[in-house]
């Protein structure tokens, strides 16, 4: 069986903790006033992963918005050739 499941099902495990576990992790961060619970892997590296990563990101979210507006543009295109051809 997949250990690796986010969400809580039949199985023992969930991201490779027991369920118990994760509870009383869970339960722990309530009181954890002051954030010493979270550890942080913090590299060494000079960000260009980073830009290349955001750079991508804007990229896949501009041929997103490309594709739409072209969607749009279609939509609008074919309701005003029904309006048209219902005056006509």
């Amino acid at each position: 069986m997949n250990q690796n499941r986010v969400f809580w099902g039949k199985d023992k495990k969930v991201l490779g903790k027991s369920k118990k576990s994760a509870f009383l992790q869970g339960m722990g961060r309530i009181f954890d006033f002051f954030n010493i619970l979270n550890v942080y892997k913090i590299s060494k590296r000079d960000g260009r992963e980073d830009v290349r990563a955001l750079s991508s990101d804007w990229l896949a979210v501009g041929k997103d918005l490309r594709f739409a507006v072209a969607a749009y543009g279609k939509e609008q295109t074919q309701k005003e050739t029904r309006v048209k051809g219902k005056r006509g």
